[in-house]
């Protein structure tokens, strides 16, 4: 009897050891699994310092790739805006016979609104937005005011009226303008001899293929609107405009024969003095 007693108290104790051996098993397991997890979806500081580093640094080296990327997509598009007006421009010619005046005015002095016919007026019959300062008329990379006024039209672009001499002949003699075409006044008001020149005819333009017949508008230091009367003139580039230029050291322009280059700035610069290589680009006789 008492031998057997013995024995069921062994089997018991024996029996609490496994229970007690299991369940610290049990704890020491579970707790391996939180730290297995713990591990897992932890970071430390400087693994975090890290990750932010390297973000910052692949920033810096793919920002200016883009900038330059959507500086070069700007300059296309406007490229193209020029090409659709210099086709609209030919159009136009050959409908008319002649190039358009920069402003061909129906009274004797400029107007505080709009009652001249501008060039761009001309080119709207043959795009599908004819509206100033819009559709290809917009340069996507213009900043500035874009107006219609008698006395300040200006915007994206601007038209070569006048060249580097502002017409051929003489003071008392005019016969046309160097350019495409200065504005035109009636005949009756007395003015200079040079408001009533005849309109440039296509076999004026000696070499259509050098000679600039629109381009970019540099901002002009008297009202930010573009060359006075919305014409590339023969002021020069100033100080201000080169600092208002839609592109970075270029101006896109586009050529009487409908090819549109990106010319750099000291390349294009009529003031005299100029290069005459490149002076003669803005006059219809293709002489500087």
């Amino acid at each position: 009897m008492k031998t057997r007693i013995t024995a069921s108290a062994e089997g018991e104790g024996e029996q609490k050891m496994k229970t007690t051996r299991s369940e610290r098993s049990i704890h020491a397991s579970g707790n391996s699994t939180q730290d297995e997890c713990g591990s897992r979806n932890a970071f430390t500081l400087i693994e975090l310092l890290v990750v932010i580093a390297i973000i910052a640094i692949l920033a810096s080296l793919l920002l200016p790739t883009l900038s330059r990327a959507k500086t070069m997509a700007a300059i296309t598009k406007c490229k193209s805006n020029e090409r659709q007006m210099v086709l609209a421009l030919t159009m136009y010619v050959s409908d008319s016979q002649a190039y358009p005046y920069a402003q061909l005015h129906n009274q004797c002095s400029y107007s505080a609104g709009k009652r001249a016919i501008d060039w761009f007026d001309c080119l709207g019959s043959y795009l599908a937005n004819p509206k100033w300062g819009e559709g290809v008329f917009r340069c996507p990379s213009y900043k500035w005011r874009v107006s219609e006024i008698d006395s300040a039209p200006g915007g994206s672009y601007a038209y070569n009226a006048r060249g580097t001499r502002v017409f051929l002949g003489t003071s008392e003699a005019p016969i046309v303008s160097a350019g495409l075409g200065w504005n035109y006044f009636p005949s009756n008001c007395g003015l200079a001899p040079w408001t009533t020149m005849r309109p440039v005819r296509e076999s004026d333009v000696k070499v259509p293929v050098d000679m600039y017949a629109l381009g970019d508008a540099p901002v002009d230091y008297w009202n930010d609107l573009g060359w006075t009367m919305g014409e590339i003139g023969y002021w020069g580039f100033n100080d201000m405009a080169l600092k208002k230029m839609s592109h970075p050291r270029v101006f896109n322009m586009a050529f009487v024969d409908g090819h549109v280059e990106s010319v750099r700035t000291n390349n294009l610069s009529f003031w005299w003095g100029a290069n005459p290589t490149y002076q003669r680009r803005w006059n219809n006789d293709n002489q500087p």
